[in-house]
């Protein structure tokens, strides 16, 4: 394993310290990304939902960010919010700006071959989106990038959280109980609606799980000598089922991540399980670091396929679609991954670790 995927895991993240890379976690992001593109598929069946693959990135996320700043912290190590919020910018927001810049560009190409309603939704979306607002676009605004709510709901968390635990790490079942009133404005912001109590428990999950296993040591020796993955898995198949034969709205998204968020624990601390091995598979973990160019574009990717099955005439149906999607996702992906995703990443990760970011307004604990 070269240095450059060593030091991945804590850019991907915005975090300075370098830790032992989990092939696993980059696994689960594939699964995770194959269910999101089954999603947005329009001939999908019943007994498909894809909708699960996002409460599992959000247990994921929740737990990767709280560990590792707990972890750091408890090591005599800085929380350093300058470089954490840089290499955060970095990561998401160059990707995330071509995105809607690939999306403007297909508005116009749409406009002028007669569909000129997709101009005008994405223009009344692009305020919400550009400022990472997606989940409180209104209804008007169409469907035009609409599954950017996850990274609205995403980017708040990184902002809020890691700020509270920086003033509050001595004590983060406090940072956690703020968070969680936070959290309660924004759901009643939303009144309620699905996706905010879906994206917001999700994290807190994950987050809630490192704070507890951090304060609780012999937690770790658990994860480490159980096969725990494995019960968490049976549990989420058991969810999914759960799902299709008593469907509810939340309830079973909300299990799932946090089964989720346990399933992540245990791969994090256990390396050498069954679940882990498979998970860590060369191939799936190789798909696993294109995800969030996929999650971004494969939307865009599957209108493409859809207009090209229909120029020629073919009968669209799920398999057809999704054979020929994912590949080119993960191909158009990979392009975005090498000439942008990649070189602002390591610019981000010069920039924080140089001396101006790593000084000041970073007091050690």
């Amino acid at each position: 394993m070269n240095y450059a995927y060593k030091l991945r895991l804590h850019a991907y993240y915005g975090l300075g310290q370098m830790v032992k890379y989990r092939n696993a976690l980059d696994g689960l992001r594939a699964i995770c990304i194959i269910f999101t593109i089954f999603n947005h598929i329009s001939f999908v069946p019943s007994y498909i939902d894809g909708s699960f693959g996002v409460d599992i990135f959000f247990a994921l996320s929740g737990w990767l960010i709280t560990w590792l700043l707990l972890r750091d912290s408890s090591q005599d190590q800085k929380i350093n919010l300058k470089s954490f919020y840089i290499r955060r910018f970095f990561r998401i927001v160059p990707l995330y700006a071509f995105t809607i810049f690939i999306y403007f560009c297909a508005s116009e190409l749409l406009a002028r071959i007669g569909q000129p309603e997709k101009q005008h939704e994405f223009f009344n979306a692009l305020p919400y989106i550009a400022s990472f607002n997606s989940e409180f676009r209104p209804v008007e605004a169409g469907n035009s990038f609409l599954h950017a709510w996850t990274l609205g709901i995403e980017e708040k968390f990184y902002i809020i959280w890691p700020c509270i635990l920086f003033f509050l790490l001595k004590k983060p079942l406090w940072a956690f109980t703020i968070s969680a009133l936070i959290i309660g404005g924004l759901l009643f912001a939303s009144n309620g609606e699905s996706f905010f109590v879906r994206g917001y428990f999700g994290l807190a999950f994950g987050a809630l799980l490192a704070i507890i296993v951090k304060n609780k040591p012999h937690l770790i020796d658990i994860f480490k000598k159980s096969e725990i993955a494995s019960i968490c898995v049976g549990l989420m198949v058991l969810t999914y089922i759960a799902s299709l034969i008593f469907p509810m709205v939340n309830i079973w998204n909300l299990a799932m991540s946090f089964c989720g968020a346990g399933l992540v624990a245990s791969l994090w601390f256990n390396e050498d399980s069954p679940t882990s091995r498979i998970l860590s598979f060369s191939p799936l973990a190789w798909a696993g670091k294109l995800t969030f160019a996929i999650y971004l574009t494969h939307v865009l990717v599957l209108n493409a396929v859809e207009i090209g099955i229909d120029k020629l005439g073919l009968e669209n149906s799920m398999m057809l679609e999704f054979t020929l999607a994912y590949p080119l996702s993960i191909a158009f992906a990979y392009i975005l991954h090498i000439t942008i995703e990649k070189p602002c990443i390591t610019m981000g990760r010069k920039i924080a670790s140089g001396p101006i970011f790593q000084a000041g307004f970073s007091p050690r604990i």
